[in-house]
Order: structure tokens, then sequence, then C-alpha cells
């Protein structure tokens, strides 16, 4: 019975200490789905409980050239849709996405702009990307659109829809205007399931039940 309990002792005690010191494991994408064919999966990286989600971009460009005084509008837009999954004994716990473009517009003679606007939705609450209209004429610039969210609950499967939307118009001669997105990323952070202290009183109360058993045996 001694060797029983102590060896029950001993399982409780590494199991329990094995749970709760597990590093995060990697969180993975089920289900990627893109209606217009501009989003893609590029790769991912993980390190330290974050897992760091690449996505393929390069699709998104939007030019519009408008030389004889006839308006021209291009016009790119995508949204995905995707399931995140963290291993049994992990929790998401905060998911952050950000994006990056690059824009420019020029004329002499009319009007040109480009805008971009976006939005991730997760576990059906949506968090705006914003928006941003660009104007000045002869330059270029970069701007980024970001959102986070933390993840209530004990979740290991959330799921997230991400939508982007481009515009490029040009009016006038001479009229142009571009916008092209340079990178998109997702940071999921998890984390280890924490144990019940009820499993904690457990295990010591079998521990300490075989140290009293082995007393008793020596007395």
């Amino acid at each position: 019975m001694k060797k029983k309990l102590a060896v029950l002792a001993v399982g409780v005690a590494i199991s329990l200490f094995a749970a709760q010191a597990a590093t995060a494991a990697v969180v993975t994408i089920d289900s990627f789905t893109t209606s217009n064919d501009l989003f893609g999966l590029s790769y991912s990286e993980y390190n330290s409980g974050t897992t760091t989600f690449y996505l393929d971009v390069s699709a998104f460009v939007a030019e519009a050239q408008s030389i004889t005084g006839t308006p021209s509008l291009d016009r790119k837009f995508d949204t995905i849709s995707f399931k995140l999954l963290a291993a049994p004994n992990e929790r998401i716990t905060k998911i952050s996405y950000a994006e990056a473009l690059e824009t420019s517009v020029s004329y002499t003679d009319g009007i040109a702009f480009t805008a971009s606007t976006g939005s991730a939705v997760i576990n059906n609450i949506s968090n705006g990307l914003g928006e941003y209209i660009y104007m000045s004429t002869g330059t270029s610039a970069s701007f980024s659109m970001s959102t986070s969210y933390d993840v209530p609950g004990m979740e290991n499967e959330v799921d997230v829809s991400i939508t982007n939307d481009i515009l490029a118009f040009a009016f006038g001669d001479n009229a142009n205007a571009r916008v092209q997105k340079q990178y998109a990323m997702m940071e999921v952070k998890s984390s280890a399931v924490p144990i019940p202290a009820t499993l904690w009183l457990f295990g010591s109360a079998i521990t300490g039940l075989a140290a009293l058993r082995r007393k008793g045996q020596q007395a």
C-alpha cells in the first residue's frame, strides 16, 4: 500500500508540474477560405508563446489612370475566414492584426485619391482597422492599420474573419492613383490552461498521506 501511495503521489506531482510549466503550443489555422483569391497564407513563425502568421497580400493592388478626362476607378477587396486552433491544454489569450500599405497620386488638372479600410471580426466581435484616404499629389506615402483583441474565457478555438478594401480613383487630365498592400501579419498569443487549486490540493493530500503512511510503518 505504501508503494502504491508513493507512486501515485509522485505521478500526480509530476503531472501537475508538467501541465503547469508546459510552454504554449503552436497555434494553427484551420479551414482557411478566401472569397476573391487576393489573400493567401504565406507562412508562420512561433516563439515564446506567440505565433505569427504572415499573409500574402501581393494581389492587393489598385491603379487608376485618367488621361483624357474620363474617370478611372479600380477597387480590390476580399475577405478571409478561418479558425485558430490551440492545443487542448492551451488557451488563446490575444489576437493582433496589422497591415501596411503604400500609396501615391498625381494629377495636373483634376483629382486623384486612394482609400483603404478594413475590419477583423473575432468570435463575432468586430474590430475595425480604421480607414485612410490619401490625396497629396506628387508624393507617395506609407501607412499602417492595426487592431488587437483580448480573448476572454478559456478558448482554444477562435473564429476570425478579416476584410480588406482598397480603392484608387482618378479624374481629369494626367490623373493617376495607385495603392498596394505591402504586408499583413497576425500575432496570436496563447498560454497553458491554469491548473485548478483543487488539483494542487489533491496532489498535496496524496503526498501527505504517503508521508504519514511511511512514518506509521517506521514507528
